[in-house]
């Protein structure tokens, strides 16, 4: 597992999927954020409403914000955590104004052992809110279903009941400097940027340690799952839902579990009876 220094941090991860941590101070935001700001023409030449420093497809610029982040977050993370693994930390924006909301997505899975958890940590550099973009999690979904996160698509486990899902939205809320980890098999989603500025967070791959990272590609044609080893470089410069362009190291089987809304209902009530009961009055309400 990535193990907490605080026992009920790490409680909250597995069993919400997520949980909120203070992260950077006032003055470490802003000089990440004057960092950004010295690379931001490099990051804006990819057209799109969300990216990241990866999808420049520049190297060097990328180790550059790799370096730089990581000077300040990781002695942060050391504070957090007591055993954790970090690959690759970027620049995450969204531009402003815009009608861009992330659907409903899980993470890719960057680990091939079940008793490891491979994730994500995103930290505001500045408030989030519903009106910016904030992030969006259904809670404890990373325990339902046998989820195996592959590109570059696969039948998802909420693939017949994605219609319901907003209605069990957790919406995050994260003041500046504030972060989120969440297990990367936790369904999740973000609001559009409404707002007149961009949104800026640092986002940073984790895993439990003494693990290996792998990738997972499913062939579109032959449904064939190859995996992969990955590292730092292959990371930086592999090309976002394409094949990777070195040798797999095998291939497996697997089902894609699909669940019905009824079977989701049912393990939300199980798990989190008080939510269940307040969404489905909310959905009642709405319809």
């Amino acid at each position: 597992m990535i193990n907490f220094k605080n026992s009920k941090q790490e409680e909250e991860l597995n069993y919400n999927g997520f949980v909120v941590v203070d992260v950077f101070e006032k003055d470490e935001v802003a000089q990440l954020l004057e960092f950004y700001q010295s690379k931001k023409k490099e990051h804006l030449v990819i057209e799109g409403n969300t990216h990241n420093t990866i999808d420049v497809k520049d190297p060097e610029l990328a180790r550059s914000v790799d370096k730089r982040i990581k000077e300040v977050l990781i002695p942060k993370l050391n504070g957090l955590l007591s055993s954790y693994d970090i690959m690759l930390s970027s620049y995450m924006i969204k531009e402003a104004g815009r009608n861009n909301n992330t659907a409903f997505h899980q993470d890719p899975t960057l680990i091939a052992e079940k008793d490891k958890i491979s994730a994500n940590i995103w930290i505001a550099l500045q408030d989030t809110t519903k009106e910016n973009g904030c992030l969006q999690f259904v809670k404890g979904s990373h325990r339902f279903g046998d989820s195996l996160v592959v590109t570059p698509n696969f039948p998802t486990v909420f693939e017949k009941y994605n219609a319901q899902l907003p209605y069990f939205l957790s919406n995050v809320l994260l003041k500046s400097g504030q972060g989120v980890i969440f297990d990367n098999k936790l369904i999740h989603s973000a609001n559009p940027n409404h707002s007149n500025t961009e949104r800026i967070a640092i986002v940073a791959a984790l895993k439990s340690d003494n693990c290996d990272w792998v990738y997972y590609y499913k062939d579109p044609e032959s449904g064939v799952i190859e995996k992969y080893n990955i590292d730092y470089e292959a990371y930086l410069r592999y090309p976002k839902g394409k094949k990777p362009n070195w040798s797999a190291i095998g291939q497996i089987q697997h089902e894609f579990e699909q669940k019905t809304y009824g079977q989701f209902l049912l393990f939300m009530f199980k798990n989190f009876p008080r939510d269940t009961i307040k969404h489905l009055i909310a959905k009642l309400f709405k319809s």
